[in-house]
């Protein structure tokens, strides 16, 4: 078998990413080929150190997460061009719920029937909430319903039910030992601050 060099693969990502059991276990199969060289740049270098500092590699695996700098790693593959897993640039769209379902929209996926609405800088928009119910913008929207921050990094989402339901409300959020959500039978009322997305619940 003739030699050849091994294709090294930079995994930019903060350290509790790549420390993940999830990514030990997708760079652990990778390394199992013999064909790849694994280099993790990891948080030290990739938010003390200047993009041009970095690792150099063949083949560029990079995700945003937390405090991940985002445009330093857009930088560092315009300056390599290494051959990019995931489109880095389009990660801005996935930090914000409102590009992601105007993405969506765009290209004809099919997604729940929305609406967006902030609170505190409403401009034209209108927003009236009744028991089982919101009008936006003179479009009803039934409970149950799903209120998602415009921020793709808050994970406080809430879900709202109807009152012959039971009413109430159900907040969904990070795992925390085994939970990931909690009623509050007695909260009925959307949010009145901050930006968000409304939608249809779709069980």
């Amino acid at each position: 078998m003739g030699h050849y060099d091994q294709i090294v693969i930079g995994v930019c990502a903060l350290d509790k990413k790549t420390k993940s059991k999830a990514m030990a276990n997708i760079l652990g199969r990778l390394q199992a080929y013999g064909e790849f060289q694994i280099n993790i740049f990891g948080s030290d270098c990739i938010l003390n150190k200047e993009a041009h500092e970095w690792p150099r590699c063949d083949v560029l695996i990079s995700f945003h997460s937390g405090e991940f700098p985002l445009q330093k790693s857009i930088e560092y593959a315009k300056l390599r061009k290494p051959i990019c897993v995931n489109d880095i640039p389009s990660q801005h769209v996935i930090l914000n719920r409102r590009k992601v379902y105007e993405t969506l929209v765009a290209n004809d996926i099919p997604c729940p029937r929305h609406f967006f609405y902030d609170h505190e800088n409403p401009g034209d928009s209108k927003l009236e909430e009744f028991q089982d119910y919101l009008i936006i913008n003179g479009q009803r929207l039934n409970k149950p319903f799903v209120e998602k921050p415009i921020s793709g990094e808050d994970h406080n989402v809430y879900i709202y039910y109807r009152s012959e339901d039971g009413g109430g409300s159900r907040r969904l959020f990070r795992k925390v030992m085994d939970r990931s959500s909690q009623k509050y039978p007695n909260i009925s009322s959307i949010r009145h601050f901050g930006s968000y997305l409304y939608e249809e619940f779709i069980p």
